[in-house]
C-alpha cells in the first residue's frame, strides 16, 4: 500500500506541475503533455487488468533424487503472452518437506517482456533426507506506473527426494548376517514340506496318500507304487520391524540413515527378508526387499507417510501386533524355522542381540 501512496503522490505531483507550467505561458506543447500525462496512465491501468490475470508461471527442480547436502537447483519460471510489459512481477511459492509441518515462504521478482518469459534459479542446500516439495501460491503484478496491482492465485509443485547417507554398520549388524548365512548352510535339515518343485523323497505307497504324488515313471520300472515327498518351502529368513517413532528433523534424519544402510547391507549380503512397518491407519505393512529398487520404494512409501506409529489422539496404546522395544527403533527377528538372533538399533545405531530358539 505504501508504493500504491509513492505512486499516487509523484503522479499527482506530475500532473500539478504540468498544470502550473501550461497555465503560466498557455504554451501549446504543454498542453499536448498535459493532455498524455493524463491518458496515457489511463490506458496502461486498463491494458494492465486485461493482460495481467493471462501470466503463467512453473516451478522445478533439476533433479529429481539427490544426496543430502548436495546443491539442488530450483528453476521458477514466468510466462507473459501478452502484450503487455510486466515489470515488476512477483511470484511466490512455499517450501516444505513432507514429514515437517513448517512452510517457509519464498518471493521471487521477474520483469517480463511481452511475448516473452523469465526464469530465476534458486541455488539450495535441503538439509534432512525425505521429500522437498515447492508449491505455487501466487503472483502479484503491478501496472506500469506502480498505480495499481493484482493478486492472482497459482498452482504447480515440484519435488525432489533427498536419500538417506551410509553410515558405518556395528558389530552386531555383521554378528546377525554372519548367523544367518550359518543357518543357510544347514537348511537342508529342515524337512519335507509342501514344495513340490523340488523332491525331499520317494517312499512306497501307503493308503491314503494322494494319486497326485505318485511317481509313475519310477512305479512303472519298480512294479510297485511310489510316492513323492516335496521339501519345504524355503522363504525368507527374517523380517526387520519398524516403529517409525522419532521426534524431530535430527532423529528422522538418523533413522533413515539407519534403515538405508542395515536394509542395503542385508540385500548387497543376498539375504532374503522383508520389512514390515505401520501405514497411516496404523494397520502393519509388510513388504519383500528384493532388489536395490524395493529399497527405493519402501524409502518412497515411508518418505510419504506421515508419522504412522505415533498414538492417535485419543488411543492408549500402539498396534497389539508389535510390541516396541523402548529406546529402539528397528528389529530385525528371524523366522522361526532359524535358530539366530534377534538386532534392535536405535537411530544412534547403538545395538543390543538378542537369541531366538527355532
Amino acid at each position: 500500500m505504501k508504493d500504491y501512496i509513492y505512486s499516487y503522490l509523484k503522479y499527482i505531483f506530475i500532473l500539478c506541475g504540468l498544470t502550473a507550467i501550461y497555465l503560466f505561458n498557455n504554451h501549446a506543447v504543454t498542453l499536448v503533455f498535459l493532455i498524455l500525462a493524463v491518458l496515457i496512465p489511463v490506458l496502461s491501468v486498463c491494458l494492465f487488468f486485461a493482460c495481467s490475470g493471462k501470466l503463467g508461471a512453473e516451478i522445478s527442480f533439476h533433479t529429481y533424487f539427490s544426496n543430502r547436502g548436495d546443491t539442488v537447483k530450483l528453476t521458477v519460471r514466468v510466462k507473459n503472452p501478452s502484450f503487455y510489459p510486466q515489470t515488476d512481477v512477483r511470484v511466490r511459492f512455499r517450501l516444505h518437506h513432507l514429514l515437517d509441518d513448517g512452510k517457509y515462504e519464498h518471493e521471487i521478482v521477474s520483469l517480463v517482456l511481452p511475448k516473452s518469459r523469465a526464469e530465476q534459479t534458486l541455488s539450495l542446500r535441503l538439509q534432512f533426507c525425505g521429500v522437498y516439495q515447492a508449491e505455487l501460491t501466487e503472483y502479484e503484478s503491478f501496472e506500469l506506473f506502480h498505480l495499481c496491482g493484482r493478486k492472482i492465485p497459482i498452482e504447480g509443485t515440484a519435488e525432489v527426494i533427498v536419500m538417506p547417507s551410509l553410515i558405518e554398520l556395528n558389530d552386531a549388524v555383521n554378528d546377525v548376517t554372519r548367523q544367518v548365512i550359518e543357518e543357510e548352510d544347514t537348511s537342508n535339515e529342515l524337512g519335507k514340506g509342501d514344495n513340490r518343485s523340488e523332491i525331499f523323497d520317494i517312499r512306497d505307497y501307503q493308503p491314503g496318500d494322494e494319486l497326485t504324488t505318485i511317481h509313475w515313471k519310477l512305479s512303472a520300472k519298480t512294479e510297485a507304487l511310489m510316492v513323492k515327498e516335496f521339501s519345504e518351502e524355503f522363504g525368507e529368513q527374517f523380517t526387520i520391524f519398524l516403529e517409525l517413532d522419532y521426534e524431530n528433523n535430527q532423529q528422522m534424519d538418523a533413522y533413515f540413515d539407519m534403515l538405508y544402510t542395515v536394509v542395503g547391507f542385508f540385500l548387497s549380503r543376498k539375504l532374503r527378508f522383508s520389512v514390515s512397518y505401520p501405514d497411516s491407519r496404523d494397520d502393519f505393512v509388510k513388504k519383500s526387499i528384493e532388489s536395490d529398487d524395493d529399497l527405493i520404494q519402501l524409502l518412497l512409501r515411508l518418505f510419504y507417510e506421515k508419522n504412522a506409529s505415533n498414538l492417535k489422539e485419543g488411543a492408549d496404546e500402539k498396534p497389539s501386533v508389535y510390541i516396541p522395544h523402548s529406546g529402539y527403533l528397528m528389529s530385525c527377528r528371524m523366522h522361526s524355522k532359524f535358530e539366530g538372533a534377534e538386532l534392535l538399533l536405535n537411530n544412534k545405531n547403538q545395538a543390543r542381540l538378542y537369541r531366538v530358539n527355532r
